[in-house]
Formats: structure tokens, C-alpha cells, sequence
């Protein structure tokens, strides 16, 4: 009885030695895994940097900005004149 204990004993301990070897080896599919996320981060980092200058160079109110604001309002006048109209067919035909 003692024997077998002391034979279980070590063949828990070699399979965690074993388990635990196994796990700081690095395979190609963990190496791939730290490429692509270091290229991952990279890109990350590039695209927040490529922004930060884009927001840099681009005048907020400058003549784009101008004429956006006029597309907006035309579009909500569009909006309002079309609704507007809804409402004088809708009066227009209950009689």
C-alpha cells in the first residue's frame, strides 16, 4: 500500500513537471499569436497617430465646415417644407 502511494505520489509530480514544462515552451501558433498582436497594436498606434494629425490640419471652421452647416439646414428646411405639404394634402383632401 505504502508503494503505491509513494508510485502515485511521483507520477502526480512528473505530470505536473511535465504540465508545467509543457506550458513555457512556446509553439509556432503562440509565436504567430504575439506577431499579430504586435502588429495589431502597431497599426492601432499608427491609425490614432495618422488622426491626431489629420484633426491637426483640418480647420474646423473652415470653408468645408461652412458649407456643411448649409447643407444641414437646407435639408432640414427641405424636411420641415416637406411635412409642411404632408399636412395641407392631408387637410386638403378630408372634405
Amino acid at each position: 500500500m505504502r508503494i503505491s502511494r509513494i508510485v502515485s505520489a511521483l507520477f502526480i509530480s512528473a505530470a505536473i513537471l511535465v504540465s508545467l514544462l509543457g506550458c513555457e515552451q512556446e509553439g509556432p501558433a503562440e509565436s504567430a499569436g504575439e506577431k499579430i498582436d504586435k502588429m495589431v497594436e502597431k497599426t492601432e498606434e499608427n491609425v490614432a497617430e495618422v488622426g491626431e494629425k489629420i484633426e491637426e490640419k483640418v480647420d474646423p471652421d473652415g470653408p468645408a465646415e461652412e458649407i456643411g452647416e448649409n447643407i444641414d439646414e437646407t435639408a432640414e428646411e427641405i424636411k420641415e417644407g416637406a411635412h409642411q405639404a404632408k399636412e395641407n394634402l392631408e387637410d386638403a383632401t378630408k372634405y
